[in-house]
């Protein structure tokens, strides 16, 4: 099996509270070279969405400070 690789500024931001989840996610897409930018809560994961414009985001829906439906809503709203 042939495994693609991603453009080198393909990035991928994991929003997760628990760090085992963040590490799991990275060693799955850093092998095939996503650039990891990793958020534990709400509030860091929408700056960090602004500031780093990733190509996708790997968000939890229970996480701190704001729930993965409410920083959806607001990242939707950003990008429109």
């Amino acid at each position: 099996m042939q495994t693609e690789r991603a453009s080198a500024s393909a990035k991928v931001l994991l929003v997760d509270d628990e760090a085992y989840n963040r590490a799991l996610l990275r060693a799955h897409f850093e092998p095939s070279g996503y650039t990891c930018i990793e958020a534990s809560s709400g509030t860091q994961a929408l700056a960090l969405a602004a500031s780093e414009r990733p190509d996708l985001v790997l968000l939890d829906v229970l996480i701190p400070e704001m729930d993965g439906d409410t920083v959806l809503a607001e990242l939707k709203l950003a990008s429109a």
